[in-house]
């Protein structure tokens, strides 16, 4: 590993496999060059650019080849990416990045707007292409939009609308709610106003971080006709105190606004802003994997004997959890519990 001095800073780089591994993170610029001390640049490490709160520009040589997963996540002041024109692999278009062909939106930068629409011809919008994007109110998808990868919207925390277009074959939006179009999955719900959503009947899906960080959520209405929630679905709902199901519904189940399945022998979600103090029915055998996650207001839970499996993440970030009544009978414990 190299550490190199350079107008933009100190780069670590890693010479064998021409990957640029570290950055200096106070830094408001930053132009990657083609070579290093003599070694073509071809990889951006992951996260290499994550939480570089002040930056608001990046440049990227015709070398790069590759760019490591989260790489650019949180950048708060991010308004432009520029990919040098002749790169094999990438471009930059109005600030964004793009695959070179041109049909897979890469990043929107924080700062580039608050409001978008996709271009015709995009038919992919990468992982976490909007993470963050604390900006963005209003984002409209074209026609030729295909495919929506994970985590698109999580930390949008301004977003109001997601807007399709009519004649798009995949995806269609109903007051700013993202379903497929088939009207069966909720794939996003944007932050906007309202206290309380009611799933509508026929939803059978809510995809993964479908609702995560609706700041002002307080109550969901969960309908007869849904079957599967997506891992994460209700994450950073800070004011979310209850998640009601329809009694007809035969696979989940709410006792008190927690959210189980309908033998009630696994807790699903326990909403963020339900209370300091929870304890968990005897009846309950397993805690999911993030079922607690970030319920910051949350102090003490008695677990029963009854529990013998707690999920990845189960208490995640609970920062205020201070007393947890564990019981001898676990016998499968998830990385990361708490």
């Amino acid at each position: 590993m190299k550490r190199v001095d350079t107008e933009d800073g100190i780069i670590e780089f890693d010479a064998e496999t021409g990957t640029v591994c570290k950055i200096d993170k106070t830094i408001t610029e930053i132009e990657i060059p083609a070579t290093i001390q003599g070694v073509q640049v071809q990889k951006i490490a992951k996260e290499l650019f994550k939480q570089c709160l002040n930056l608001r520009y990046i440049g990227l040589p015709y070398s790069v080849t590759s760019i490591g997963e989260k790489a650019f996540l949180q950048c708060e002041a991010l308004d432009q990416i520029y990919i040098n024109p002749t790169n094999n692999h990438f471009q930059s278009s109005e600030k964004v990045l793009f695959s070179k062909s041109g049909k897979t939106l890469i990043l929107f930068p924080n700062k580039r707007s608050q409001t978008y629409i996709t271009p015709d011809g995009v038919t992919t919008i990468a992982d976490r292409a909007f993470s963050y994007c604390t900006d963005l109110i209003r984002l409209e998808i074209s026609p030729t939009i295909s495919s929506i990868g994970e985590n698109v919207f999580v930390g949008c925390s301004s977003l109001e609308q997601i807007i399709v277009n009519p004649t798009n074959e995949y995806f269609q939006s109903s007051y700013g709610v993202l379903f497929s179009k088939d009207g069966q999955i909720i794939i996003a719900y944007p932050n906007k106003a309202g206290e309380k959503y009611k799933i509508p009947d026929g939803i059978v899906c809510l995809g993964e971080s479908s609702f995560t960080g609706c700041k002002d959520l307080r109550e969901v209405y969960i309908p007869e006709s849904l079957t599967t929630i997506g891992e994460g679905a209700f994450i950073g709902c800070k004011s979310l105190e209850k998640i009601n199901v329809s009694p007809h519904n035969k696979h989940f189940k709410s006792i008190d606004g927690v959210l189980y399945t309908k033998d009630c022998k696994k807790l699903l979600v326990y909403p963020n802003a339900k209370g300091t103090k929870y304890t968990v029915p005897d009846t309950v055998e397993e805690i999911a994997n993030k079922a607690f996650y970030k319920c910051c207001s949350l102090v003490k839970v008695v677990i029963p004997e009854s529990v013998t499996k707690i999920g990845y993440k189960a208490f995640g970030e609970c920062d205020s959890l201070r007393d947890v009544d564990m019981p001898d009978s676990i016998i499968d414990m998830g990385q990361e519990v708490f």
